[in-house]
């Protein structure tokens, strides 16, 4: 999934980027990339499944014996029991669940209302190409940082292991303080290379793949066995209302970042909202 989602995107941005292909054109290219999922299936070693015993194997049916007594127990009032007990694990993985809140809503506020006020007009690349940079280093730091653990699996169990870190919240601190730097930025200009700008979203995307990779680890370490299956299901609503806060944020953000920008590049506007706003461009290929 990581991987297709990667190539989605390099494939309409460099190609729109580096030929004079029209963005139309690259899009489409895109569209028969869910049909990966069914190559990958059919090139998965199914030796496993298909190796697996076909018989039935006949178990006795015994009753188990019971008294009238522990019956009242466990069903007086299972809805209470069940919702105190889920509110338990709530609890136990909250550390777990704010940090990702924070996490994505500092990389989705930073990636899509931050960024797109940063520009560089005396270097060589086009304004509509800052954001494309800027999406792709990011995109390409999130696929290492989703998939380095893959990437490492050819070293000892123990070592990747200890690469396994359970304090997210380490995470989470970096992408803040990345969100601050971005702002910082946009506000009063004093990085002079876009390379830096770039070299930061990559940082950005890896951590929020590390954060996004490690969390469910140091949650499954945390919690029971027979509480895994909730507290994995809970997880996700820090995913949910990071990204929906920051784009709540976002629509008052970047307007107002854009304003700042166009105080100090009043001389070159179009450098002060890199992300494309109508469709001009969308049929044709404005390098060309």
């Amino acid at each position: 999934m990581i991987f297709q989602t990667l190539i989605s995107w390099f494939i309409p941005s460099g190609i729109t980027t580096w030929t004079c292909v029209s963005p139309k054109t690259a899009i489409m290219i895109t569209i028969p990339l869910p049909l990966l999922v069914l190559v990958f299936y059919a090139i998965l070693d199914k030796d496993y499944i298909t190796d697996r015993p076909k018989e039935r194997i006949e178990v006795e049916y015994t009753i188990v014996p019971s008294t009238s007594d522990t019956t009242e127990q466990t069903t007086a009032d299972p809805e209470k029991s069940l919702c105190s007990e889920q509110l338990r694990i709530g609890r136990k993985i909250l550390p777990y669940i704010i940090a990702l809140l924070l996490s994505f809503g500092a990389e989705y506020l930073s990636n899509s209302s931050v960024i797109t006020t940063i520009a560089f007009p005396n270097s060589n690349v086009l304004a509509r190409d800052h954001f494309l940079y800027y999406f792709f280093s990011y995109e390409m730091g999130k696929f290492f940082g989703r998939s380095h653990l893959f990437m490492l699996s050819c070293l000892p169990s123990d070592i990747v292991e200890l690469l396994k870190c359970k304090r997210t919240w380490v995470f989470a601190a970096i992408e803040i303080a990345h969100l601050i730097f971005f702002v910082s930025e946009s506000w009063y200009h004093f990085v002079s290379y876009i390379w830096i700008i770039i070299a930061l979203c990559f940082t950005l995307g890896l951590v929020a793949g590390m954060i996004a990779l490690y969390s469910p680890h140091a949650v499954v370490g945390h919690v029971a066995p027979e509480e895994k299956e909730f507290a994995l299901g809970l997880l996700t609503v820090g995913n949910g209302v990071g990204a929906f806060v920051a784009g709540l944020l976002g629509l008052v953000v970047e307007p107002y970042l854009t304003g700042k920008c166009l105080e100090h590049f009043s001389a070159s506007k179009e450098f002060c909202f890199t992300r494309p706003q109508n469709m001009t461009g969308w049929m044709t290929n404005i390098h060309c």
